[in-house]
């Protein structure tokens, strides 16, 4: 008798297994002109816990998801360095899925353009923008709201379009009531 009813037990839990498949729905990333999602991080040396980081309202800046393991990220390591000569614009680097001693040794050895460096240790604040891998790179206006979504790595070519951008953001007014919410 048992063994007649394997069929449909096997059946029947395949048909909710895809059912539930069918539901779920991928984290997606912040849309553009919202403001980038609180996440909870931790400061590169381990102490410094900030459960709700964003970037400073009233500043341009750019927030590069990033990991020592991965090879675009080193590519795109020297236009992050020549962005970080900006002192206008704050830079922002977010670890995903890597660990401290590595990163460490990581910025050691190709350089630290970030202003702060974060880790998610969680995996929540990927979650929260929707990360599909690493780089990504978000572009913050002074208003705190996502002017663009750069997914994959910051090619030297993407640097003018960039510049452009950081300068017309410097100069763009904003109401105070969106500055500081």
């Amino acid at each position: 008798m048992r063994s007649q009813n394997l069929p449909l037990i096997a059946f029947f839990c395949l048909t909710i297994g895809l059912w539930a498949a069918m539901q779920y729905q991928p984290s997606r990333a912040p849309a553009m002109a919202t403001p980038l999602p609180p996440m909870p991080l931790q400061a590169l040396d381990g102490e410094t816990r900030n459960d709700a980081w964003s970037p400073d309202s009233g500043r341009v800046s750019i927030v590069n998801f990033f990991a020592s393991w991965c090879t675009p990220c080193r590519a795109e390591h020297p236009q992050l360095k020549a962005l970080s000569a900006r002192k206008d614009v704050a830079l922002h680097g977010i670890a995903w899925n890597d660990t401290a001693p590595h990163l460490t040794a990581f910025l050691e050895k190709y350089g630290n353009p970030y202003d702060s460096v974060w880790r998610d240790d969680t995996g929540k604040a990927a979650i929260s923008v929707g990360l599909r891998g690493v780089p990504e790179s978000y572009v913050i206006g002074r208003d705190g709201k996502i002017r663009l979504h750069i997914r994959g790595a910051i090619s030297p070519t993407m640097l003018p379009e960039l510049e452009a951008l950081l300068d017309t953001l410097q100069r763009e007014e904003i109401d105070d009531a969106t500055a500081h919410p």
